[in-house]
């Protein structure tokens, strides 16, 4: 794993116009951040419902001290970075590969996670999706869980949980729109490849069934 600062890096070894690699239909940055910031707000209100209707004490929201807001802080710098960690280690090869690229883009506000080589759709969509099912929904199930145990739950730890879930969901807006791009666009079976910010795919050769089968 290594560092970056700036845009996603273009591989130069990688010519996807001269080879049978076939672009989605995607926008630049800074329309598709501005179209993930409604699914943002979706996901934030329906993890909120989801939070509300569990069988707890309510959840104070409200920060009202200088001490609680540098908390909030650090929980969410934690969370972008275990989001991040959390794209890497679905990546093939997981946190060991030379192949991936933990970046921030200053410009841009962003943290990302980047794969210099091909995986499978599946894998493709697993890297996409897991931070938000594990930070998003994750602590729901843990809660859940102490609450079905009979366990105590302190009014740290459900505040920390909340915010937690909501700051990472709201986060993963862009994750839910790019998998579903791929989703919508790239046919079971083929190869997903990055270069720089665009996606690209194309279908798996024979060759490649058994070689691409884990990535």
């Amino acid at each position: 794993m290594r560092f970056h600062v700036g845009p996603v890096p273009d591989e130069p070894d990688f010519k996807p116009e001269e080879e049978p690699w076939s672009p989605i239909r995607e926008p630049g940055p800074a329309l598709f951040q501005l179209l993930a910031l409604p699914i943002a707000l979706v996901v934030a209100f329906v993890l909120a419902k989801i939070w509300w209707s569990l069988p707890i004490s309510n959840i104070r929201v409200v920060i009202v001290s200088a001490r609680e807001a540098l908390a909030a802080l650090a929980v969410a710098l934690a969370v972008v970075g275990l989001h991040e960690l959390l794209h890497a280690l679905m990546m093939p090869g997981g946190w060991r590969s030379d192949r991936i690229i933990l970046g921030i883009w200053p410009q841009r506000l962003m943290f990302y996670a980047h794969y210099t080589g091909a995986m499978s759709r599946g894998r493709f969509l697993a890297v996409m999706v897991t931070p938000f099912l594990v930070l998003s929904l994750g602590p729901i199930l843990l809660i859940m869980g102490m609450v079905a145990a009979n366990s105590s739950i302190s009014s740290w730890v459900l505040a920390v949980a909340f915010a937690v879930s909501l700051f990472n969901g709201a986060a993963s807006c862009g994750d839910l729109l790019g998998a579903l791009l791929v989703i919508v666009q790239v046919p079971r079976g083929a190869l997903v490849r990055n270069q720089g910010w665009r996606t690209y795919w194309r279908p798996r050769l024979p060759e490649e069934a058994i070689s691409y089968a884990g990535r």
